[in-house]
């Protein structure tokens, strides 16, 4: 009789319907119940793991199990979607491990902490032909997500690049409110080892564990081997506890910089490398960048921090009555341009004029460009010393410190009277930027600009001596 009233579709539809109760549909036997498995970490998983047991020896005479299936419902704090999950057991009450990590993650997420969800148990039973859902009751299962345990405040990376002080942060990532396991790639932007020859070679610390090789978070290579450095390859990592795993080593570059990318969760690793961002002046004065050599460098003005985009360019040049010139981001064509939105303070006289930049007027000028937005600044080349042994000493833009101005192209800039045997430094004064960012100084007879670097090289002047500056030749010297 019991089988009469609850024979079912052999299809089982209404398991795969949302829009239907499966318990409305299922039976109960009596004895026949689940019994929780132990706990599950799924980082210890293989293809399947046993959420529970059922007690077949109670089922009648005739009754034959064919398939499991289980109703997952996340229980507790941190539900992030409370929608109850469906998945197959088969018949050794055993899910598939790929699709609990999914039903886990999606339910509370990534991180690895055990998670308690009510399961509840239905059997696919055949009784002499006819199929018969049971229900064989609920249980509760603790279920951990497969992911690495991370470090809670985030990573840095110590290296041949910074000598392997583990004490040094200054290539870091943190976290900050961001949560790793929802948000799991991480960049770093790293210099190349000071000999260009050399790979790099580096591991990944815990910011929570400064100075440590040993902190259980320590990310290091799975295998020794060299990755490739233009982002095509991906090396694995592993958690390091003792110090000993193999440095992560990408291939050596001539390029400034590696882009390193870090997937946390997926514990992968890639790198390309890259330069700063540069800008080159060419035109009719220049063979029209025949060559590589026809391509003026400009020097970028200092940026406030390391991660600012480096994007605006001056150079200190003779310009000549009719000289028209196009500017670039590398020392050759493509991606040129003439300018936009020319500003002129000088009296230059410049104008587009068939896509290039003309100038009317010769003299020597700052020309300053915004290598993004393409807009050009024509400044007067007021150029300043300033320092300890300046007649204004840090009273920046003092005219007893401003340079005389050539009239000739091959004409020398020349300072003020050093005021004293002390320290000094030079700058060039560009509308809407500090000295600083546009300093330099003479270094064994070169003029050496400081750029987007650190500060410049200590020069310690003579009382009475002056600089004179070629920037035609870029030389210098005091006397």
């Amino acid at each position: 009789m019991v089988i009469g009233l609850s024979a079912c579709k052999g299809d089982y539809d209404d398991w795969t319907n949302p829009q239907n109760n499966p318990q409305e549909n299922a039976i109960t036997i009596p004895g026949y119940t689940a019994t929780a498995a132990d706990n599950v970490n799924l980082n210890n998983a293989g293809d399947s793991v046993k959420l529970f047991s059922l007690s077949n020896a109670n089922l009648p005479q005739g009754y034959k199990v064919e398939n499991n299936r289980v109703v997952l419902t996340p229980q507790g704090d941190g539900i992030k979607d409370e929608l109850p999950a469906k998945i197959n057991a088969g018949l050794n009450c055993k899910v598939d491990s790929a699709e609990l990590q999914s039903l886990v993650a999606n339910a509370f997420g990534k991180r690895p902490t055990a998670r308690s969800f009510k399961v509840h148990v239905y059997s696919d039973v055949n009784v002499n032909g006819d199929d018969v859902w049971v229900d064989a009751g609920e249980i509760t299962a603790t279920i951990a997500p497969a992911a690495p345990v991370l470090s809670t405040k985030g990573y840095y990376l110590v290296g041949n690049f910074q000598d392997w002080n583990a004490n040094d942060t200054k290539y870091s990532y943190e976290f900050g409110s961001v949560d790793p396991y929802e948000n799991p790639t991480i960049t770093f932007k790293i210099p190349r080892p000071a000999d260009s020859s050399k790979d790099l070679n580096f591991k990944i610390l815990d910011l929570n564990a400064i100075g440590s090789w040993n902190a259980s978070t320590v990310l290091t290579a799975s295998v020794d081997k060299v990755i490739a450095n233009d982002g095509t390859e991906k090396g694995s990592l592993v958690d390091n506890a003792n110090g000993s795993g193999n440095n992560i080593t990408i291939k050596a570059t001539n390029d400034k910089y590696y882009e390193i990318t870090i997937n946390l969760i997926d514990q992968t690793i890639s790198a390309k490398t890259i330069n700063d961002p540069e800008l080159f002046l060419t035109g009719s004065n220049y063979n029209w960048g025949g060559t590589t050599n026809d391509w003026l460098s400009m020097t970028p003005i200092h940026t406030t921090d390391a991660d600012s985009v480096i994007h605006q360019f001056w150079k200190i040049i003779y310009l000549h009555e009719g000289e028209q010139i196009k500017f670039a981001p590398q020392a050759g064509w493509g991606g040129d341009f003439g300018g936009d939105n020319i500003n002129d303070e000088a009296g230059s006289g410049a104008a587009i004029s068939g896509g290039n930049l003309k100038i009317t007027t010769a003299g020597w000028y700052i020309v300053l460009v915004d290598r993004s937005t393409k807009a050009i600044s024509i400044m007067k080349p007021n150029l300043y010393l300033v320092g300890d042994a300046s007649n204004g000493g840090w009273n920046i833009g003092t005219e007893a410190d401003k340079f005389t101005v050539p009239t000739t192209e091959n004409g020398e800039f020349i300072s003020t009277a050093f005021a004293q045997s002390k320290s000094i430094r030079m700058c060039a004064l560009i509308t809407g930027f500090n000295w600083w960012r546009s300093e330099f100084i003479v270094d064994a007879g070169t003029i050496v600009y400081r750029g987007n670097g650190g500060d410049p090289k200590t020069i310690t002047a003579v009382e009475g001596q002056k600089v004179y500056l070629n920037f035609n030749t870029n030389k210098g010297e005091y006397k």
